[in-house]
């Protein structure tokens, strides 16, 4: 549990924006912001089902060259991964996306 309020509070931090977010699923919950001052946009999806869910990046801010992306689930703790524009989602899982 702790970890995944890490999701939030190690890359939210204060003075962040919240900013819309359009997610075409009704199985992957998520939430966008932005810092005012350096434009740096952080993403936090989570994924309550029991199977994995595929993710597809589009929009603005999603063309950024640079994604840093952390995981959080039964077996990894705010863990580094590497993913494209279309990636898998681990099931109940917790993901924060930051577009620098």
């Amino acid at each position: 549990m702790l970890w995944t309020l890490g999701n939030y509070s190690r890359f939210v931090r204060p003075g962040f924006v919240r900013i819309e977010a359009s997610i075409n699923s009704d199985k992957l919950m998520g939430s966008a912001y932005i810092d005012p001052l350096s434009k740096q946009k952080v993403v936090v999806l989570v994924n309550p089902e029991a199977k994995d869910i595929q993710v597809s990046l589009g929009g603005e801010g999603s063309e950024n060259t640079s994604i840093q992306c952390y995981l959080t689930n039964e077996q990894s703790s705010l863990s580094p991964l590497t993913v494209s524009s279309i990636f898998q989602m681990p099931a109940k899982s917790v993901m924060t996306l930051v577009f620098n």
